[in-house]
């Protein structure tokens, strides 16, 4: 088994390796090093997800992205794939899904900016943002890193692109 490196990828093919973003696999993939041996890149996962998050990333291995809609786990994509791909479980959990995975805020947030904003806790079904009052008023964002389920509710609902899902 070879171990692939998106930031060596990226550099072999004329990328900046520091703008390669931490990819994010379908919910409870294998880790990297195994789905990328295991998947047949047949499009079955991005063909059965319903909010449609599941694309075709660099290499034609399927990728999630969030700025259109979040991951409600419901697991059609792990149940479509035919090559086991998939962490083989009896209960799949939304807090497993991906466990090395977190939300984290930007510092453009408009919150963080004395910009009344909420978006990202309206949208969380998790509760895993509050909002922290601070002297002068503005409001604080922090993330419960124990509640996040990564499903990207927060990343789709920011009207600024302050929020990204990375590895913790």
């Amino acid at each position: 088994m070879t171990e692939f490196n998106l930031h060596r990828r990226a550099l072999l093919i004329g990328d900046n390796p520091k703008r390669v973003k931490s990819t994010i696999f379908p919910p409870w993939s294998l880790p990297q090093v195994e789905f990328i041996d295991v998947c047949e890149r047949c499009d079955l996962c991005h063909e059965a997800c319903p909010e449609r998050i599941i694309h075709k990333g660099k290499g034609g291995f399927p990728e999630v992205n969030f700025s259109q809609a979040e991951c409600t786990f419901c697991g059609k994509c792990l149940l479509a794939c035919q090559s086991n791909a998939f962490i083989p479980k009896k209960k799949y959990r939304a807090t497993e899904a991906w466990p090395k995975k977190q939300a984290s805020i930007l510092s453009k947030c408009l919150s963080l900016n004395a910009i009344m904003c909420r978006s990202c806790a309206d949208y969380c079904d998790a509760d895993a943002i509050q909002f922290q009052l601070k002297l002068g008023g503005i409001a604080i964002p922090k993330i419960a890193i124990d509640k996040c389920t990564a499903c990207g509710a927060c990343v789709h609902a920011c009207p600024n692109q302050s929020i990204e899902i990375t590895d913790e």
